[in-house]
């Protein structure tokens, strides 16, 4: 709800048992209070994400960081198993990202528009299993110009994996 809304760092849900706002992040919550999901990260949050703010996290929800400003989202202390829809679409700033060990599938446009340029899925070569062909399609370069050169585009992973297959396709 709050795409596009470029300098918004904090929205106050008055103690409500759903959600929760903390570093311009949107948590779902879980009956007892610890954070379930992502719903969204919010455009005025800018730098890195670091893994112990998302830690205990099980899943993204589409769109989660669609259109926002961080630089790396550190992934690697979640339990999330799905890069859903749009979760990084339109990310112009985003340089890195670190996928969790948890990791099996990646979604249709989860990267479209994105500036990645640096993928680090070594933690999840093993259960990676299913990377939708369009996951990664309008890759862009941070000036939001098409990205035709993919050689500047790095994947860390392990040798004979399914991200290795697709970082050789890029």
């Amino acid at each position: 709800p709050f795409y596009k809304c470029d300098s918004l760092k904090s929205v106050n849900f008055q103690n409500s048992p759903y959600y929760s706002c903390e570093n311009s992040i949107i948590f779902g919550l879980a009956g007892d209070g610890s954070r379930l999901s992502i719903v969204e990260c919010l455009g005025g949050r800018t730098g890195y994400v670091e893994p112990t703010e998302l830690e205990g996290v099980s899943k993204l929800e589409e769109a989660a960081f669609k259109g926002s400003n961080v630089r790396q989202v550190d992934l690697s202390k979640t339990t999330v198993n799905t890069i859903p829809k749009e979760a990084f679409a339109n990310t112009l700033k985003l340089g890195r990202i670190v996928f969790p060990s948890s990791l099996q599938a990646i979604e249709d446009y989860a990267f479209e528009g994105s500036a990645v340029e640096f993928f680090n899925a070594s933690n999840a070569s093993n259960t990676l299993s299913l990377i939708s062909q369009y996951a990664f399609s309008g890759l862009v370069r941070e000036d939001g110009e098409e990205r035709t050169d993919y050689s500047e585009v790095t994947w860390v992973c392990e040798q004979d994996s399914i991200a290795e297959r697709i970082g050789n396709l890029q």
